[in-house]
């Protein structure tokens, strides 16, 4: 038995879809690997999804405490602590486990356990679980009744719910069971994992006949020691008695010993039967393949025979549909050139009256080019008129802009003026107050002070007169 893949749906603590698959890497690869995590994240559940899907039941749930103890549901229903549907979440309406493994007779299985709630709702009684077994290698159902399924089950799979729960998936706190067996059960097991039943029934055969062997040899010594003693022949016969009597125990131990050996010969030779089956179903489903498609090979060889006609014939169509092409194009341009000619035809006289247009519109063109030289004349004229417009109009902004540029010049002026002759006023009227102090007694100043003061003011006068006249200059030279 090999596990292939766990696949499990809203149970106990993991919610939603799950999927463990061991024929895909990373686990494919890996020859050994441990289901870890914390508290409640989920590796128990993984562990009961397993046992739920092959067994309907897990080791948790037999083990319980008060096992019929009754746990309220939803609608005043109840369950036992033991019910398997007690690990479908709590808030959903369905959940499920599957499982796909490998079965003692090398073909691959689907195990299947599901329960839902009535009506799919989350507030629906609880029904009845589902369980089923699938054929993989077959694509057929094989059951989907509880009591066959529990009869087919360990029977592809090769081990009971306890014999699987001790040697293959120990429960925590359970890896004792095994050791804690008897003999019997544990000779069982072992018997069932190593598939090594047939020693055991050698052994014990091997047992019966040396254990039958030695019965009758007591009971010759019993007989031997309550008789008389017997004379020398009888003795002899005896004698000779005993020794085919250990002589046959020890060909039971040599055959015990060759019988051993051949159990290993056997079970070499049961698999390369097993083998060689394998290969027989492969080769005989490959020759029924080979007579299914008997029709298709001799298509194949009828068509290899044909090949190079195959070509030839190709060959033609490809030339007959490119013949057929050109045939097409020159009966579709013969059916266009007679229609041009119709169309030439037709238009011969409006041809015929074009030319007469165009020699009559040449005639007037001719009378007309005198007419047509003044007209170009006068647009020449109009031309050179239109370009010393524009050039009168652009000196007009000229002089427009030089205008507006010596009326703000004389602003400026008057603007400078005005201090200019306030000052030179105010210098008059001081003139005129130094003649008048001038004349009178006591107050009159020295004429060397006249004289500079006079000189001083001539000078302030003179260059402002002078600072006035370059601004007028550069009136008019602006």
């Amino acid at each position: 038995m090999k596990i292939l893949a766990i696949r499990l749906e809203n149970l106990a603590s993991l919610a939603g879809h799950h999927e463990v698959d061991f024929t895909a890497s990373p686990l494919a690869d890996q020859g050994l690997f441990a289901i870890t995590g914390p508290t409640g994240a989920g590796k128990s559940t993984l562990l009961d999804a397993l046992c739920l899907a092959l067994y309907g039941s897990t080791p948790r749930l037999r083990q319980a405490p008060k096992r019929d103890s009754q746990i309220a549901d939803v609608n005043d229903d109840t369950l036992t602590t033991a019910d398997a549907r007690t690990l479908l979440r709590r808030g959903c309406a369905s959940g499920f486990a599957e499982v796909d493994f490998v079965g003692r007779d090398g073909r691959r299985y689907r195990a299947r356990w599901a329960v839902r709630r009535a009506r799919n709702k989350i507030d629906g009684s609880l029904q009845k679980i589902e369980q089923s077994l699938t054929d993989l290698d077959a694509n057929q159902l094989l059951t989907a009744q509880t009591r066959e399924f529990e009869k087919l089950l360990p029977e592809r799979l090769g081990l009971k719910f306890d014999q699987f729960t001790r040697a293959v998936l120990l429960a925590q706190s359970e890896f004792a069971a095994f050791l804690k067996a008897d003999d019997n059960e544990r000779s069982e097991l072992l018997e069932r994992l190593t598939d090594t039943q047939h020693y055991s029934e050698i052994s014990r055969a091997a047992y019966q006949r040396v254990r039958d062997a030695k019965s009758i040899l007591d009971a010759i010594e019993v007989r031997l020691a309550d008789a008389l003693p017997v004379d020398a022949e009888t003795r002899a016969a005896y004698e000779r008695q005993a020794q085919a009597e250990e002589q046959a125990l020890a060909d039971l131990q040599t055959e015990l010993s060759r019988h051993q050996t051949q159990g290993i010969e056997l079970e070499r030779e049961s698999q390369l039967a097993q083998a060689w089956q394998q290969a027989d179903d492969s080769w005989r489903q490959a020759d029924r393949e080979w007579q299914q498609n008997r029709g298709e090979r001799e298509q194949l060889a009828q068509l290899d025979e044909l090949a190079p006609w195959r070509e030839r014939a190709k060959r033609r169509q490809t030339l007959e549909s490119t013949l057929a092409g050109h045939r097409q194009t020159l009966a579709r341009e013969r059916r266009q050139s007679e229609d041009c000619d119709r169309e030439r035809e037709a238009l011969e006289p409006q041809l015929a009256s074009a030319r007469q247009a165009h020699e009559q519109a040449r005639l007037d063109d001719r009378e007309a080019q005198p007419q047509l030289d003044e007209a170009r004349q006068l647009a020449a004229d109009l031309e050179h008129q239109r370009q010393q417009l524009i050039q009168q109009q652009r000196e007009h902004r000229q002089l427009a802009e030089a205008t507006q540029a010596d009326a703000q010049r004389r602003t400026q002026l008057q603007e400078a003026r005005q201090p200019l002759e306030t000052r030179l006023r105010e210098q008059q009227a001081t003139l005129e107050g130094l003649l008048k102090g001038a004349g009178e007694p006591g107050e009159r100043p020295s004429a060397h002070e006249l004289r500079s003061t006079l000189n001083r003011r001539r000078d302030l006068a003179q260059g402002e007169l002078q600072a006035l006249q370059d601004l007028q200059q550069d009136w008019r030279e602006g």
